[in-house]
């Protein structure tokens, strides 16, 4: 464990797990900084990580300085030079894994950890404030260094919904910071980690996006909250896996035994990324594999897949009452358009729209498309403003 942890600290500075700062918290000397709960390889939990100091030692977070700004700038063209000589899409890779660590972000997130009713912890985060929107990703989601964190998405969804939005995120259970041991991936299981995060923030209505996977949870989730949704956009997603997508829903249950056993192998990951999107380039395979590595453990991944392929939501669909817009891409793979098509017409009050290219909040959204998504939420004027707790 402390092989783990102490790539955390900083030259100088030392890192320590929970039980190692409950010994030495009393002493007058020490001073500690809560890093948050951080997650590790080959272990199932996150876990708490404090950065100590003392007179004598740095503090393990310092402020960027000029110094540090010119060695990165030098790095940079070091790195420039050596994508001519070496592998260029894994150096461009590492660059863009890289890069945002040392630029920073302008979005400051708070975390929190809700308890849902069958005593799973789940981790999340909101920026901005206004009108509350919740986002419902069904897996491979990291609110600190996923995807659609604020280390990567400056230029997405996020700094666009946190403008006049209180922006909800949370990983589901068994990804991100959440609590990671878990088997239990039902719908119902799903609807209530929905349901935690609203209930923790005390959100008496909200407006839901649901990506992908995250479609059948956030379907549910109106079905038997209608009161506490005003808006509802599903992206990407479908009701049920259906016949429409057989080859594809066969394709994905034999690789199920591969991902369980071996998805911390790129290759493996990279299996899953070219299932999502087969048109995606090196440089984004290999970036997207580390965000999938990242987000959860190989059983984790397998158990959530496992329980997609069986969830219906056709019925809830149907029972829908709120304003609705569906977008699907036109070229999407992993979820084909005549899925989006066919959800669309279950749900009454809808609006369909679709877009050109792969998934529209996948590595090929545009930013129209967003800006049509956060239009959509702004349609709905009734929904009172709520900020970010404290």
């Amino acid at each position: 464990m402390a092989a783990r942890i102490r790539p955390l600290a900083q030259p100088g500075g030392i890192c320590v797990s929970e039980p190692v700062y409950q010994m030495v918290r009393s002493r007058a000397h020490v001073k500690a900084q809560a890093l948050g709960a951080q997650s590790f390889k080959n272990v199932n939990a996150p876990l708490a990580v404090y950065a100590l100091a003392a007179s004598e030692w740095e503090t393990a977070r310092p402020k960027p300085r000029r110094k540090r700004l010119l060695w990165a700038a030098l790095a940079s063209l070091l790195v420039g030079a050596a994508v001519i000589l070496l592998n260029r899409g894994a150096i461009l890779a590492w660059v863009a894994l890289t890069a945002p660590r040392y630029l920073g972000h302008h979005i400051q997130q708070k975390i929190g950890f809700a308890q849902t009713s069958d005593g799973v912890r789940v981790a999340y985060a909101t920026t901005g404030q206004g009108p509350a929107i919740v986002q419902v990703l069904g897996w491979a989601t990291h609110i600190e260094g996923g995807f659609f964190s604020p280390l990567y998405d400056a230029t997405g969804l996020l700094p666009l919904s946190s403008q006049h939005h209180l922006f909800v995120r949370y990983d589901g259970r068994g990804f991100g910071l959440s609590d990671r041991n878990i088997t239990d991936f039902s719908l119902d299981a799903r609807v209530r980690d929905i349901e935690a995060v609203v209930s923790a923030l005390h959100l008496d209505r909200v407006g839901l996006y649901a990506l992908s996977a995250g479609g059948p949870a956030a379907i549910a989730y109106v079905a038997r909250h209608p009161e506490r949704v005003s808006r509802l956009v599903l992206a990407g997603t479908a009701a049920s896996p259906g016949p429409l997508q057989s080859e594809n829903r066969n394709r994905l249950a034999r690789m199920l035994p591969i991902y369980e056993t071996d998805w911390e192998t790129p290759a493996v990951t990279n299996v899953m990324v070219e299932w999502l999107d087969p048109r995606v380039g090196d440089i984004d395979r290999r970036v997207l594999g580390e965000f999938l590595r990242r987000s959860g453990s190989g059983p984790a991944v397998a158990g959530f897949m496992r329980a997609q392929l069986e969830i219906d939501v056709s019925e809830q669909a149907r029972k829908i009452s709120v304003p609705t817009l569906v977008v699907h891409g036109r070229d999407d793979h992993a979820v084909p358009i005549e899925a989006g098509r066919a959800l669309a017409a279950l749900i009454p009050n809808v609006r369909f729209e679709i877009v050109e290219g792969g998934h529209p909040e996948g590595t090929g959204s545009t930013p129209e498309v967003r800006a049509r998504i956060i239009k959509f939420f702004d349609e709905d004027s009734g929904v009172p403003v709520a900020a970010a707790p404290e």
